[in-house]
């Protein structure tokens, strides 16, 4: 089966390193491509597969089921590009990119299209939706909510009964604390503490973490 890896930035190299040490796929697969905006030098020869541009994707597929590794740290344009797959009428299936060196203790969905680095940690009666990115060492304590398309960057927390909203980033060492909701769309900036009480999308910085004018 074909598979799309979408991205060719350094995100998209560390993402298909973890799918190769998870055996999603190989580095001698025929059947990978990397799949880019658009090609300006008409060539990508940094990338270990070959590349498509996004116009040609649907003719490349031509109607088959294709997996798809959406490989982009952005959560709001991993949400665009599985949107656009579907509007195009490409048969996807969204395979788990799980490290073998992450921990996960609870129970995650399959075909969710995770992505989980080295040492991420997801515990017990935790909830994932799609597309969730969980890079190294970032973990998930128990009966946290963390919702499509978020991105945890190296080291963040998210402890018990925390929830972090759709498309929302949280930098590298940042912490949400005990029973906070990081809100839909917002920022978190790097070590920043999260506290209950934030609301609405827009960047936060500094412990306690506050909105940044």
């Amino acid at each position: 089966m074909t598979t799309l890896i979408y991205g060719g930035g350094g995100h998209a190299l560390e993402v298909t390193a973890a799918a190769w040490r998870a055996g999603v796929i190989r580095p001698d697969d025929a059947d990978v491509r990397f799949v880019v905006a658009a090609l300006t030098d008409g060539s990508r020869g940094d990338l270990p597969y070959s590349v498509l541009t996004d116009a040609e994707v649907a003719a490349f597929v031509d109607g088959a089921t294709t997996r798809v590794i959406v490989a982009v740290g952005d959560g709001r344009v991993r949400e665009r590009i599985v949107a656009r797959l579907a509007a195009s009428g490409v048969d996807a299936t969204f395979p788990n990119v799980i490290d073998p060196d992450a921990r996960l203790i609870g129970a995650v969905p399959e075909g969710a299209g995770l992505v989980a680095f080295s040492g991420a940690s997801v515990s017990l009666r935790t909830e994932l939706g799609w597309h969730v990115h969980l890079n190294v060492d970032a973990a998930l304590c128990h009966e946290s909510v963390v919702d499509s398309y978020a991105t945890l960057a190296p080291k963040a927390v998210v402890c018990g009964r925390a929830q972090v909203g759709a498309r929302s980033f949280l930098g590298a060492g940042s912490v949400v604390v005990d029973d906070a909701t990081v809100p839909a769309d917002a920022v978190v900036g790097a070590g920043a503490v999260v506290l209950p009480g934030l609301t609405g999308p827009g960047t936060y910085v500094g412990v306690p973490a506050r909105r940044r004018p």
